[in-house]
């Protein structure tokens, strides 16, 4: 039995499956914006401290969770750290942010106006501001700081979870 279809059917019919595709496509993109989003708040649940007193094994459990949303090597700028770029191991970075966390009477850290982009396949880059809040009672008590963050990430292709590859983290510029 052949369907045979008139000219402004096949059009219709074309412009449906254009529309599917695009629908299709800005619902996958909607999702990894989330997903990346969810890396922010992730992050900053774990930076969050509000005791002096944590179990060593949470710390343990958070060093490990941390590790798992950093790439094999994190690229780090800071430009108070002479604007030098250096690297890190997902392992040693996730170490030396919590002994810096124990150190720490109090923490928070929070993403704020995060613009998510793609500039490729299987690449994000989020610009927003960072802020960092707590109480370092060696270093003369608390703290209260803003900053940009630009961070860059990359879909893991077996686990197909984000993970960061790049951090910088610069002066807030007036809006």
């Amino acid at each position: 039995m052949t369907i045979r279809l008139s000219r402004s059917a096949l059009v219709a019919l074309a412009l449906a499956l254009v529309a599917l595709a695009g629908l299709l496509r800005w619902r996958a993109a909607t999702a990894d914006e989330r997903r990346v989003r969810r890396v922010f708040a992730t992050v900053g649940r774990l930076a969050e401290k509000r005791s002096p007193d944590v179990n060593p094994i949470v710390v343990a459990l958070d060093t490990k969770r941390l590790s798992e949303l950093l790439d094999a090597v994190v690229e780090l700028r800071v430009p108070e750290l002479g604007g030098r770029t250096w690297r890190e191991r997902r392992e040693d970075l996730a170490r030396e942010a919590f002994a810096a966390k124990a150190r720490a009477a109090s923490l928070s850290l929070r993403f704020y106006d995060l613009e998510v982009a793609f500039p490729s396949e299987g690449r994000a880059v989020a610009v927003g501001e960072g802020r960092l809040a707590g109480a370092l009672p060696e270093f003369g008590g608390a703290f209260d700081d803003t900053r940009e963050v630009e961070v860059a990430l990359r879909r893991d292709g077996s686990s197909g979870r984000w993970l960061v590859r790049r951090v910088e983290v610069r002066p807030v510029v007036a809006k």
